[in-house]
């Protein structure tokens, strides 16, 4: 930090800038110093004196070196704490994501928390997620936060069409700092219209190398984010993305579980038909079995997941019939000793 720059009489000079300012407001002495850290230029401090000329002596000029100094450290220690508090908040921000994400599996409770963290750490007023569907290629809108109606999410997007098909398509972020002046090349859309957003920004979410869908995001005045903000925004788009495809995997998993089992329990009443045509004297003979050994176990007390089994190897009990030749099954006689 050099000296401070002093000037004695503002109004004798005339080629500076806001002469008029400087007259209207009876300033004659004015005292600059420049507040510098790590080699950069922070801000600077002022002093002025209205009326009359004023004179720095040594002293006086010392102690306002000390002050600009203090200011600076001042001003770079709170921004320093403000950076720490920020970074802590977007941790704690996405640690809860994590928690519901594994604590639950249902996608619209998972994703309205994620629109609730996006809204709040990034400090805009609006942000939607859409899903791709794979089959037929297209957006859907599934979720959103800050919007007056949503009336205007319902029509699915093919990818390269509007801004997020845009962001789909090329899989990069994209962002708009004024909507109504890109209207011409974006198309005046209803949301627009509606919520008289001015700053836009989208996202891709990618999961494995797989596009799950877009996180637009709206604000109502211009955004000016620097790099911690856009860092925050690509981490809970991808947390995003991994809790999608979570969530799909797992749903897929179900479904195809629901399917086994229901193949399975087809499977077995096949079987045990199959056993009642062997046999007509014994017709309905595994069904009866079945129904007595299923009551006699919940008499007992097992689980709802227990009597499955007890109900499965109730249906099987007979099942040896299947492998006997009708030869010996149905032979009205004694059996043989080879029989």
């Amino acid at each position: 930090m050099g000296d401070p720059i002093i000037i004695q009489d503002v109004q004798a000079l005339t080629d500076i800038p806001n002469t008029e300012l400087f007259t209207s407001l009876k300033i004659r002495t004015v005292a600059n110093g420049t507040m510098w850290r790590d080699g950069k230029l922070i801000g600077a401090l002022s002093v002025v004196n209205f009326n009359d000329v004023r004179q720095f002596n040594v002293d006086e000029v010392s102690l306002l070196k000390g002050l600009v100094d203090l200011a600076a450290q001042a001003i770079t220690n709170t921004r320093l704490f403000e950076d720490v508090q920020r970074h802590f908040k977007f941790e704690q921000a996405l640690h809860q994501i994590d928690l519901s994400i594994t604590s639950n599996m249902d996608l619209q409770e998972s994703l309205d928390t994620i629109l609730e963290q996006v809204t709040i750490q990034l400090g805009v007023d609006a942000a939607k997620i859409l899903l791709l569907n794979p089959e037929t290629i297209t957006l859907r809108y599934v979720a959103g936060r800050g919007f007056h109606s949503n009336e205007s999410h319902s029509l699915d997007l093919n990818l390269g069409e509007g801004i997020a098909g845009r962001v789909a398509y090329t899989r990069e972020r994209i962002s708009i700092p004024n909507l109504m002046e890109a209207s011409q090349e974006i198309g005046q859309t209803p949301l627009l219209a509606e919520g008289k957003f001015v700053s836009y920004y989208g996202s891709p979410l990618i999961a494995k190398d797989q596009l799950q869908g877009v996180l637009e995001i709206y604000h109502r005045s211009p955004l000016n984010p620097n790099a911690e903000w856009l860092g925050f925004l690509d981490a809970l788009s991808t947390q995003t993305a991994i809790a999608i495809d979570n969530i799909r995997l797992f749903d897929s998993l179900q479904e195809s579980n629901t399917e086994l089992a229901l193949a399975y329990g087809t499977t077995l009443e096949g079987w045990f038909h199959a056993m009642d045509l062997r046999d007509k004297e014994t017709e309905g003979h595994t069904q009866r079995v079945t129904e007595k050994s299923v009551r006699l176990a919940r008499e007992i007390g097992f689980t709802e997941a227990e009597l499955m089994h007890v109900r499965r190897g109730a249906l099987l009990h007979d099942i040896g019939k299947i492998g006997i030749p009708d030869s010996i099954l149905l032979k009205p006689g004694l059996l043989s000793d080879e029989e």
